[in-house]
């Protein structure tokens, strides 16, 4: 995969690291690039060695240095020995790295919007449906997530062709330094906002702490993962962490989830918050009024027809879509959701919607 690099982006390493106790030798390198692959290093990059799936990224510092690299960034509770290149340790690296690329891209996430949607079904439906009815919207929009990243237009939204259209990152959310570069390269592209995929694993380590995320969506919460986080409190609780980033002020909610409904309770009061349904308009699910329901459903083996109704106010449109499925109503709502609470109007998200 290739990551965007900016013209003329070299950054002295004093304006990336101010965390970190530089010699004035050390905070002069100038910095030309980042990576935590030592595959990936080239002439004037900094290496960033971390602990990987198997092994520790100080194995390679060695090769990074063959290849070109001017320091090598490593977490204070590692240590490296006879490195050829300076070593740099700062506490808790990985939760400053998505904040050191951040600073190299130019703060990427600041010049577009950000949506992240988190849970474990649904993310991907989601983030290509959203990113699509932007596009339609004429407000050209990057994706980021399992299937790779890419940016639709509003010429022609379905000219990007999942199946090589797409660059591969090889993870729902990539890693910090990825991940900055991939929005730097999403903007640099046009890209007006940008719809990210951001897993569990993602948030635990951090790879989108410094990605300016405005508007949150939380889809569902089923048993999966836990070979990682261990149980169902801490994969819920790992889900929770985005809607708890200071950049966000939009949780876009899915209340036929239990972890949703608890999501609402606990939710920050700062937060505009829009809950989805699919039950609540039922009387066999009392639950309370969701913001953003469907009413009068009629479903062929081909289509689903019926009427969004909105809450409160009881506004409504009619719609028409070829996805079927309750699980794929569900995730529309989220999406028709998350435009209203950014100022789409219905009629126009309706029309865009077959």
């Amino acid at each position: 995969m290739m990551v965007f690099q900016q013209d003329n982006a070299a950054k002295r390493l004093q304006q990336l690291l101010p965390m970190a106790q530089l010699s004035p030798q050390q905070g002069a390198l100038a910095v030309s690039g980042l990576t935590i692959d030592s595959r990936q290093v080239q002439p004037g990059y900094l290496f960033v060695a971390v602990q990987g799936i198997s092994v520790h990224g100080k194995q390679f510092v060695t090769q990074a240095a063959t290849r070109g690299a001017v320091a090598v960034l490593v977490d204070a509770a590692d240590t490296i020995n006879g490195a050829p290149i300076p070593v740099i340790s700062i506490d808790n690296l990985d939760q400053y790295l998505s904040y050191i690329a951040a600073c190299f891209y130019g703060h990427p996430s600041h010049k577009a919007p950000v949506t992240g949607i988190t849970g474990t079904n649904g993310k991907t439906t989601c983030s290509q449906l959203l990113a699509q009815a932007l596009a339609y919207l004429q407000r050209p929009c990057g994706v980021v997530g399992t299937l790779g990243y890419g940016l639709l237009k509003g010429d022609s939204p379905l000219a990007l062709n999942i199946d090589d259209a797409l660059q591969t990152t090889g993870m729902t959310t990539p890693d910090a330094i990825v991940t900055q570069g991939v929005c730097a390269e999403l903007v640099e592209q046009g890209a007006e906002q940008i719809v990210m995929e951001v897993s569990s694993h993602g948030l635990s380590q951090y790879r989108v702490a410094a990605i300016d995320i405005k508007t949150a969506i939380f889809t569902n919460l089923s048993h999966d993962h836990l070979d990682y986080h261990g149980t169902m409190e801490d994969y819920g609780a790992a889900k929770a962490k985005l809607f708890a980033m200071p950049s966000v002020n939009t949780a876009v909610i899915n209340q036929d989830d239990a972890y949703g409904r608890r999501l609402l309770v606990d939710l920050d009061p700062r937060l505009q918050v829009v809950s989805y349904s699919l039950e609540s308009r039922d009387s066999l699910h009392p639950s309370p009024l969701a913001h953003f329901s469907l009413d009068n459903i009629q479903m062929d083996t081909d289509c689903v027809q019926g009427q969004v109704v909105v809450s409160p106010g009881q506004q409504w449109v009619n719609i028409s879509t070829q996805l079927v499925g309750h699980f794929n109503l569900s995730n529309l709502l989220a999406v028709l959701a998350t435009l209203y609470s950014q100022g789409h109007r219905l009629d126009a998200m309706a029309k865009v919607l077959p």
